[in-house]
């Protein structure tokens, strides 16, 4: 009696090699992908890192030396920037005078792929 042949066919071997590359090739498209937000995530991660320094600065230099209604712009770490002094808030209970605090608005520009992102920022400094 001849003993069966055991073993995969010509077919069930290319199935499998076809199975297998759609497997790593499906992994390597969902890599890809995170490695993309990821590195699209860091770049928000600088710029919000970069403006939190710089309203830092701004609400410093509010207390220290700054002149009213003096505007400034500057760049930092590849992105630009430009702190603006708002106008004054009304004291509630003086209306003819204002609130001893100085309002700033920090606007951030940064580039993202094609065009270019703002993140903005406000904050009141007591003086």
């Amino acid at each position: 009696m001849a003993k069966p042949l055991s073993g995969l066919t010509l077919l069930e071997t290319m199935l499998s090699l076809v199975l297998l590359a759609l497997l790593l090739f499906s992994a390597q498209v969902v890599t890809i992908g995170l490695l993309r937000a990821t590195r699209h995530n860091d770049d928000h991660k600088a710029a919000l890192m970069a403006l939190q320094y710089t309203l830092d600065a701004a609400s410093l230099r509010a207390r220290r030396d700054w002149n009213v209604g003096q505007n400034y712009s500057g760049s930092i770490q590849g992105f630009t920037y430009q702190v603006d002094e708002l106008a004054p808030l009304p004291n509630p209970r003086h209306p003819s005078a204002n609130l001893s605090l100085r309002r700033l608005r920090v606007r951030l520009n940064y580039p993202s792929g094609n065009a270019v992102k703002v993140y903005e920022a406000v904050t009141s400094v007591i003086l």
